[in-house]
């Protein structure tokens, strides 16, 4: 009896500076590794508040998970309840009000789709 198990294949760590006001790709599934996103900061370093959009593109839609969430100036917001899933060729990204304003650490447990045992 052959079983498919999930399993995760590696885990990233990806560092983005947003420097501008449109969407940044944090990453895209892949039809060998599917992301899963478990933890995300976003670090305000500048004087003032900025706003911070987290959402997920299939290419034609896009669906909001956090929009334009507030981060007061020198505070850090933590995501770590949502566990988004990313399939093949989804992208996840993120957007700030302000340019320079906002740093976001994503940690993506990239996910193969099954392995027998």
């Amino acid at each position: 009896m052959s079983v498919n198990i999930p399993y995760i294949a590696n885990v990233k760590t990806i560092c983005k500076d947003l420097t501008v006001t449109t969407a940044v790709d944090v990453y895209t599934g892949t039809s060998n590794l599917r992301g899963s996103l478990d933890s995300m900061s976003v670090c305000n370093d500048s004087p003032g508040s900025a706003n911070f959009t987290l959402q997920l593109t299939d290419g034609t839609n896009i669906y909001k998970i956090y929009d334009v969430f507030p981060v007061a100036s020198h505070t850090t917001l933590f995501i770590k309840e949502h566990n988004v899933q990313m399939p093949d060729g989804w992208t996840l990204q993120v957007i700030a009000s302000g340019a320079n304003a906002l740093h976001v650490v994503s940690v993506i447990a990239e996910v193969s789709p099954v392995r027998s045992q």
